[in-house]
């Protein structure tokens, strides 16, 4: 395609959308992956820092719940959703101080981490890539237009 005619597509607004899409996925993934580890990294670190144990539910309420453990001799309040065992039972997580932490996230909280992530990643690269793409290429045909003039005015009569 000679200089004119890339300048006068890339001017009209078109667009490759393969590589626009290419990039917007890769950056996704990519915002995703790296999202995902940072989790995962966080989860094993809490498990580090914090134990399970089993405590029994003395009573229950709509957001939080009291709990015992040691056979009564240490409890608190938690905030549900409660990690069930059994019926009167839960999992509960101590910090290193032997005080109720909130439960780790888990695979969910991953997962939409992740996606949390990826969406905005992807959709930013799409409109970036979209929009930089084709001023670069009309920036580039122009740059060749004006060098093949030149050179036609240089070798005129």
């Amino acid at each position: 395609m000679s200089a004119a005619g890339e300048w006068a597509w890339a001017a009209g607004g078109h667009r490759p959308h393969g590589l626009t899409a290419l990039v917007a996925v890769l950056a996704g993934c990519l915002a995703g992956l790296l999202a995902a580890g940072s989790l995962l990294r966080e989860m094993d670190a809490y498990e580090v820092a914090h134990r399970p144990v089993i405590a029994r539910v003395v009573e229950e309420r709509p957001i939080v719940s009291r709990v015992v453990w040691d056979g009564g001799q240490q409890g608190g309040w938690v905030r549900g959703p409660l990690d069930r065992v059994s019926d009167t039972t839960a999992r509960v997580w101590l910090d290193g101080r032997g005080r109720l932490a909130p439960r780790p996230i888990g695979a969910v909280e991953v997962v939409f981490g992740a996606l949390v992530a990826a969406v905005p990643a992807g959709a930013l690269s799409w409109l970036v890539v979209g929009a930089l793409l084709p001023w670069w290429t009309a920036r580039h045909a122009a740059l060749r237009l004006d060098r093949e003039w030149r050179e036609y005015g240089s070798s005129g009569p």
